[in-house]
């Protein structure tokens, strides 16, 4: 089985669902599914390379702007014409532009099509693409009519879905996937210093100003490590500034590996995002143990659980958040068992387990096409 996945951008690029594409594209190739992926082009990056076992193509590499988006989609529409032969379903990760293109070219080419949204209201993928294209309605319309299966991270977003009238039978929860982790929780330097992270990229969306400005009234030692990039880095680092926080550092952009061994050296995790899919960031810090405190909303209480989630996700309070960390800082023991439980709980969402429900879905959608020849 040979799957085409569609993504805007792909690694080197780094966001959450970028990782998460190439983290099961990996996962597939274990499963012997072969994998290519089609992204478009940033300055810099090769037309097409290997990452990984994977075979990536970007297309629309001369041009800018609005140009760069039209000629994506009609590379990505001829592409898909042109080498309809060489695969068996094509899986799209975001209701964009891109999967207007692909869902007409694979219509022609009569291969399935899945489509996996990756934000829930009042972001949620197609009415984004509605607000923010011309023509979006009419895009948003020709992909509901003719993807195969539409892939909802989490409940809330299945939700979405119906709402914006997918019919149930198309409609296919399975989230986001996490490695289970090895890491051992290496010895702290300075066991009363509560260890504060948050691993997000500098946007609004990700609400750390609220973050910075609770730490700024926190009354217990601490240190906040701020992992990622983004457009408001700079106003971040002049709240830092004004604010004297001195133990918060953005710590940028650092290898995968650098991330993990510094969750698990952190005593809690943080996420203040007001709109979520399914966080891979909050998956990965559950995964390895650390006690998350969160935002309140839909899909980071379907990652916790009702029990847990009563404890960890919290209302966007200064003060409530601020009483939280201080109970974790008094309560050691509190913390442990709050990581022991989280850990079990990321179970739920093994890699390896969502990779093997999508080559089942695959499998499904190969076999419908066949009976319809």
């Amino acid at each position: 089985m040979n799957i085409l996945m569609i993504i805007g951008q792909y690694q080197p690029v780094v966001g959450g669902a970028e990782r998460q594409a190439a983290k099961l594209a990996k996962k597939l190739l274990h499963h012997n599914v072969k994998v290519d992926v089609l992204t478009i082009h940033r300055r810099g990056q090769k037309i097409t390379e290997n990452i990984d076992g994977v075979h990536v193509i970007r297309v629309a590499k001369p041009s800018f702007g609005i140009l760069k988006i039209y000629l994506a989609m009609l590379a990505t529409f001829f592409y898909i014409l042109k080498n309809k032969a060489r695969y068996s379903c094509i899986h799209i990760h975001s209701a964009s532009y891109l999967a207007f293109a692909a869902v007409i070219a694979a219509k022609l080419a009569r291969l399935p099509v899945i489509i996996k949204t990756v934000s829930s209201a009042p972001r949620f993928d197609l009415v984004k693409l509605e607000s923010e294209f011309f023509l979006g309605r009419l895009y948003a319309r020709q992909i509901v009519a003719h993807a195969a299966r539409f892939i909802a991270i989490s409940p809330q977003i299945a939700t979405d879905m119906r709402h914006y009238g997918i019919t149930e039978q198309r409609i296919i929860t399975i989230p986001n996937g996490v490695e289970p982790t090895c890491l051992e929780t290496p010895q702290k330097k300075d066991p009363t210093v509560l260890g504060l992270i948050v691993i997000a990229r500098l946007t609004e969306l990700k609400n750390i100003s609220f973050i910075l400005d609770v730490v700024s009234n926190l009354t217990c030692p601490y240190t906040l490590a701020i992992y990622g990039e983004g457009p408001q880095r700079i106003e971040l680092e002049s709240m830092i500034s004004e604010k004297a926080l001195k133990n918060v550092r953005l710590m940028g952009n650092v290898p995968e590996q650098a991330v993990y061994e510094a969750l698990a050296a952190s005593d809690i995790f943080l996420l203040s995002s007001t709109v979520e899919g399914l966080s891979n960031a909050l998956l990965e810090a559950m995964s390895i143990g650390v006690v998350p405190i969160v935002t309140n909303i839909a899909p980071n209480c379907y990652a916790l659980g009702d029990r847990l989630s009563a404890t960890c996700c919290l209302p966007l309070e200064k003060s409530i958040w601020l009483q939280k960390l201080l109970y974790y800082y008094q309560n050691p023991e509190a913390r442990k068992l709050t990581g022991s439980l989280v850990r079990e709980k990321s179970k739920e969402f093994s890699l390896d387990g969502v990779a093997k429900r999508y080559i089942a879905l695959y499998e499904t959608l190969v076999r419908e096409v066949a009976g319809h020849a």
